[in-house]
């Protein structure tokens, strides 16, 4: 990854650990007037946040092997 690409890993990972509300200030002194940047990160918490818990639950529920349900 190039120095561009670490620095949105390492914004996206610090944003994702704040609250909603204090990410817009925390992403004006971290992506430092870098407008690309900055769109690029918010791109990539939209991102995560539509995913949601996608993967979280399975999308089928089999029944245990003796017949009973899980």
């Amino acid at each position: 990854m190039n120095d561009s690409g670490d620095s949105e890993a390492v914004i996206f990972g610090a944003a994702l650990q704040l609250p909603a509300g204090q990410r817009a200030a925390y992403l004006e002194v971290a992506c430092a007037g870098d407008g690309a940047l900055r769109q690029r990160v918010e791109s990539f918490l939209g991102a995560h946040l539509e995913a949601g818990a996608f993967l979280e639950s399975p999308a089928v529920i089999l029944p245990a092997a003796d017949g009973t349900d899980r």
